[in-house]
């Protein structure tokens, strides 16, 4: 996707369905069924379990999107609901990968799965507990980000992920920082967020500032981890001396 179609897509909800955040949408009277289709319940399965995941209910929440997988196996959001649920609050990154890895097969024309992708191995990498993992896990997220950019090069979000894996790469600051000036860049020119939504000038400000605050969190626990790693080869060569 490039700049000229994320900007077309947003100035015009039509034949769009499919780019419309369900996180947005209105909660429907679920208990009630005027025979939806398969993919009908499933979006409406998928909202219900949206308003549950917000309400701290993960495990009905859960169930429900594989209720909603269970009428359309195809319905990639609820694989994307299922992998935030998976990843942010269960740390169950294989289950999350999985999910989110079917709805990108299901709609790879849609860079917000891709997206979620790479939130997904960054939020993992956060949790690394020491340099192997977290070089592995680097490696994991330079080639999601490498591919999430190649095939929307216009899509802000996009650079605001191959910000943080310049970081990773420890690349210096004014190259990361000038990849989160393109992704303002384009902003600006679109005028919505990842979910649709109009941005004014502070709010994109936001975005790129806490984008910015998350690469320097990650400078800090690479160089903790290095730190770390050393301090630990000294200990093996003095008990080895």
């Amino acid at each position: 996707m490039d700049n000229s179609e994320y900007s077309k897509i947003c100035a015009s909800n039509k034949g769009c369905s499919k780019y419309f955040d369900n996180r947005l949408m209105p909660l429907l009277p679920v208990q009630v069924n005027f025979g939806f289709t398969a993919t009908q319940t499933a979006i409406r399965k998928t909202q219900e379990a949206v308003y549950l995941v917000n309400a701290g209910e993960y495990e009905k929440a859960i169930y429900c999107l594989k209720n909603a997988l269970n009428h359309d196996p195809t319905y990639a959001d609820a694989y994307n609901e299922l992998a935030f649920i998976f990843g942010k609050f269960k740390h169950d990154w294989g289950s999350a990968k999985e999910a989110v890895q079917k709805a990108i097969a299901y709609d790879p024309s849609y860079p917000k799965y891709s997206n979620s992708l790479v939130g997904i191995l960054v939020d993992q990498l956060r949790h690394a507990v020491n340099v192997e993992d977290f070089l592995k896990l680097t490696e994991e997220v330079e080639l999601a980000v490498a591919n999430y950019v190649e095939k929307n090069p216009g899509y802000p979000p996009a650079y605001l992920a191959l910000a943080q894996v310049q970081v990773l790469r420890n690349e210096n600051y004014a190259v990361w920082t000038k990849t989160l000036n393109k992704a303002k860049e384009l902003y600006t020119k679109s005028g919505f967020s990842v979910t649709w939504i109009p941005l004014n000038t502070d709010q994109i400000n936001m975005i790129i500032e806490k984008t910015h605050n998350e690469c320097e969190k990650l400078i800090r626990l690479r160089n903790e981890l290095m730190i770390s790693d050393k301090s630990l080869q000294r200990e093996r060569e003095c008990y080895k001396n």
